[in-house]
C-alpha cells in the first residue's frame, strides 16, 4: 500500500520498511496434490516442514540444494530442528485445513 501511495489498513510487511524477513511460512490444506496438510518454515539456507502424519523434514540447502537427505532427528541439528519448528508454529496460523500442530 505505501509503494502505492494508498493508506489503508493491513498486516503485511512494509516492502520500503527497514525491516526484512528472515524466511517464510509453508503450509498446504489436506488434498493438495494428494499430499496430507503441511506446515514448515523456509530461510535462505534451511526448509523445515512437519506433515499433518507427523512427520519432519529438515533440509539445508548449502549441502543439498534438491532436498535429497532429510535430516531430521540428526542429534547434531536438534537445536537447529527446535527452533524452526517453534518458528513455523508462530508464523503458520492459522493452521490450514486438515493440520494440527
Amino acid at each position: 500500500a505505501r509503494a502505492a501511495g494508498v493508506r489503508m489498513p493491513n498486516d503485511g510487511l512494509d516492502l520500503l520498511g527497514s525491516r526484512t524477513r528472515r524466511g517464510f511460512p509453508l503450509e498446504a490444506m489436506a488434498g493438495y496434490r494428494g499430499r496430507p496438510a503441511y506446515c514448515g518454515w523456509r530461510t535462505r539456507t534451511r526448509m523445515y516442514v512437519q506433515w499433518a502424519t507427523g512427520r519432519e523434514e529438515l533440509y539445508d540447502y548449502r549441502s543439498d540444494p534438491y532436498e535429497q537427505r532429510n535430516l531430521a532427528g540428526d542429534p547434531a541439528l536438534r537445536g537447529v530442528q527446535q527452533r524452526m519448528r517453534a518458528q513455523a508454529v508462530r508464523e503458520c496460523s492459522p493452521e490450514p485445513p486438515g493440520f494440527d500442530w
